[in-house]
This record gives C-alpha cells, sequence and structure tokens, in this order.
C-alpha cells in the first residue's frame, strides 16, 4: 500500500483546521483543490508604455487586485514595493496572513512576425509587464470564482492606457492559474515553499516555470528588467 505523504510542521500551521491536512501535499495530483493554490499568472497588453511609466502604476496594479479580490482599496502609503526578494521572514508573514503577494516582470514587445502572429505592429519596442500573485486563492471560492476574475479583467483593464476602447476577445488582460494542465510539473508552489520557488530566477534561471517567463528567461539580455515584488504592509 503506498503510503500518504505527511505535511510538514509548518505546512500544518499554515492552514486553517476545516481545510485537509494534505492540501499542499497532493499539488501533482491532476485535480488539485483550486485551481489558483499555486498562484495567479496576469498579462496586461499596455499600449505604448516605457518601463519608467510601468513602474508608476505598480502601486495602482496593487490595489486593483486586492479592491478586485476583497473589496477593499489599501492607501498607496501602505503599499510596499520591493526591488529584491523580500526576507524569508517577510515572505512567510505574508503566507499565515493571507495577504497577496505580487510579482512583476517587464517584457519588451518584439516586431510582429505574420508567421507565428506573436509580437506587436504598434507597441514594437515598447513595454508590458507579466505578473505573478501567491495568496489568491482564499479569495476566490468556487461560488464567486469565475465572477471575480471578470472583475479583476475589467479592473485590470484601465492599465492599459490604449487611446480606444478595447475588445475583451483580444485579451488584452489575461488571467490564468499557475501550474495548472500543461504546465501542471513545471510550477510546484505550497505555503511553504513559496520563497524556494521565488528564488528560482536566481538559482534556475534556465527552468522552465512563469516566474522564470516574467523573470525574463526568454528576453534578449539587454532587454531584461529586474522583478519588483509588491505586498501590502501588515499593520
Amino acid at each position: 500500500m503506498k503510503k500518504t505523504k505527511e505535511p510538514n510542521a509548518l505546512e500544518v500551521q499554515l492552514y486553517e483546521p476545516e481545510i485537509p491536512r494534505d492540501l499542499f501535499s497532493n499539488l501533482g495530483d491532476p485535480n488539485p483543490i483550486h485551481p489558483y493554490a499555486k498562484g495567479m499568472a496576469l498579462t496586461i497588453s499596455t499600449h505604448r508604455q516605457t518601463t519608467d511609466q510601468l513602474v508608476q502604476c505598480f502601486k495602482d496594479y496593487y490595489q486593483s487586485l486586492l479592491y478586485g479580490l476583497t473589496g477593499e482599496n489599501p492607501s498607496k502609503d501602505h503599499i510596499r514595493v520591493k526591488s529584491k526578494l523580500p526576507p524569508y521572514r517577510k515572505v512567510m508573514d505574508l503566507v499565515v496572513r493571507k495577504t497577496p503577494l505580487m510579482v512583476i516582470g517587464i517584457h519588451t514587445y518584439s516586431k510582429r512576425d505574420i508567421r507565428t502572429g506573436k509580437g506587436s505592429y504598434g507597441n514594437y519596442g515598447f513595454q508590458h509587464p507579466h505578473l505573478y500573485v501567491y495568496g489568491v486563492h482564499h479569495y476566490l471560492p468556487a461560488k464567486v470564482r469565475s465572477t471575480k476574475i471578470d472583475h479583476l479583467t475589467k479592473l485590470f483593464q484601465r492599465h492599459i492606457k490604449s487611446p480606444k476602447k478595447v475588445k475583451l476577445e483580444n485579451e488584452p488582460v489575461r488571467i490564468d492559474p499557475v501550474g495548472y494542465g500543461k504546465n501542471l510539473h513545471k510550477d510546484s508552489v505550497s505555503p511553504s515553499s513559496l520563497y524556494k520557488y521565488l528564488s528560482i530566477p536566481d538559482e534556475y534561471p534556465n527552468k522552465e516555470c512563469w516566474i522564470n517567463y516574467i523573470a525574463g528567461r526568454e528576453e534578449k539580455e539587454e532587454d531584461r528588467v529586474s522583478l519588483t515584488y509588491i505586498y501590502k504592509e501588515l499593520i
């Protein structure tokens, strides 16, 4: 008989008694308990924005996220923007308090390639952001999940900065679960391994996973921009 994997002591302390003890020990299962348990991947196809302009919007992104998830609109004075990965203790404090941690990577639009359909005509040479957010699953119960994702999509549309109204079917804002479907085994994240996952760009930069993608794994060396970490200060 196959022995059931026991969660480590830290994981047992990090989630409520009513949640199964094996919540984070069965993430290799094709049917995880929550599709966003490993995090959320978010891409915003901004219009003719430079890196400096995007950076000025980072706190706005976090406000939009928290408002869409909780209805709360935190003061920018309480939102921290860090150019380096926060210490392990800070990351774990955010996990324990169920405070979403946002990581932002900036990519440069490539020239449109008619053969592959990739790239951009009007935005070539400008930048756009990719986000990783951990902790959203606490605020996306099954009954309202699709409604909240739709709301988040509309909230983030305001950050596109397009002079014309963008059609939703063009996916100017794309939100997906991390480590789900075909990426099931590429992104392994649990409460106790989050810090290790966030450290991958420094320790294993060639590993294929979402955090490395937003860190610029596939970008030209001269176009790579350091990751930025954003969270609400624990008051």
